[in-house]
């Protein structure tokens, strides 16, 4: 699943505008009447980041969905690759996944936790649901799933 930086994704999304209740990261939550946006989302890219869906409440927070069925095949050391300024957490089947703090103008991989790498398996379809939370200036979020290689 590659981030939007080179093939637009299209997910589902509300703003602090409209937060929605405690069951929005849960794969059976109804999102049908949330936006729909092509990611990258936010403003003020950083360079090389191209912003498609503006999120410009600030301060405030984004939750985006997509569910998809994950492609056959083997996959080698998984992790979600993110950019993302401020918090981000991301969620597999409502499963915590990955968390991390602050901002990063680049994509960087974020280990996955255990439990939720359990549900990723080929041919799996699975609800990716991401909150971020944004305090002040600029602000944006995407996320793909890769593989990653050590150096």
């Amino acid at each position: 699943m590659p981030t939007s930086s080179t093939v637009p994704a299209t997910w589902r999304y509300t703003t602090t505008v409209s937060p929605p209740p405690a069951s929005w990261l849960h794969a059976a939550f109804d999102d049908s009447r949330w936006k729909t946006g092509q990611g990258v989302f936010g403003n003020l890219a950083p360079p090389g980041i191209v912003m498609r869906t503006a999120w410009t409440d600030s301060p405030g927070d984004l939750w985006l969905r997509r569910t998809l069925t994950l492609p056959p095949g083997t996959y080698s050391n998984p992790a979600f690759l993110v950019c993302h300024d401020e918090d981000v957490e991301i969620y597999v089947n409502g499963v915590l996944a990955a968390k991390t703090a602050g901002y990063n103008g680049s994509y960087e991989p974020l280990q996955i936790t255990p439990a939720a790498l359990e549900l990723l398996k080929p041919g799996a379809k699975v609800t990716l649901a991401v909150y971020c939370h944004q305090t002040i200036g600029g602000q944006g979020v995407d996320v793909g799933l890769a593989s990653v290689s050590e150096h």
